[in-house]
């Protein structure tokens, strides 16, 4: 696989609670978790509660670059609850880079992450998960997996 240098850009961008960009490719469906939530039924089954806002990656063939994420919070006191939804289907390897963070400091705000991996058969995943938070800001952040054989 190729590093993360090379890969083809953001694939999912979220700033303070608006989705800026989402970019698919054929190997991989990307959606915002609430619409995952509302369209992929199966979904409920892996997420806490129904989510506002977040991802949902769903990686059903081999893909051969990283792809990356980032949930950002850009304006003073904004409160962040993403719910993420990451499913890598049987025999796949894949890379992804997960970036949240405060573009500016002293923002004061509040960024409750939870996400969900489900690894199915022989799938491989290898994550970097990178956070930049200010002083004043409150982070929480949390990855549950559930692994197939």
């Amino acid at each position: 696989m190729k590093n993360v240098r090379s890969a083809k850009g953001v694939n999912y961008s979220q700033i303070d609670n608006r989705v800026e960009k989402i970019s698919e490719s054929r190997e991989a469906m990307i959606l915002p978790s609430l619409e995952a939530y509302k369209e992929l039924k199966w979904t409920r089954d892996y997420f806490e509660q129904k989510p506002e806002e977040g991802y949902f990656i769903w990686v059903k063939k081999q893909i051969n670059h990283p792809l990356t994420t980032r949930i950002a919070i850009s304006l003073p006191r904004v409160s962040q609850e993403p719910r993420n939804l990451v499913v890598i289907e049987k025999g796949i390897e894949v890379e992804i880079y997960s970036i949240c963070s405060a573009v500016k400091k002293n923002l004061c705000g509040v960024h409750i992450g939870r996400s969900r991996i489900v690894l199915k058969e022989n799938s491989t995943l290898k994550m970097g998960h990178f956070q930049n938070w200010g002083r004043g800001d409150r982070v929480e952040s949390s990855l549950k997996f559930f692994l197939e054989k």
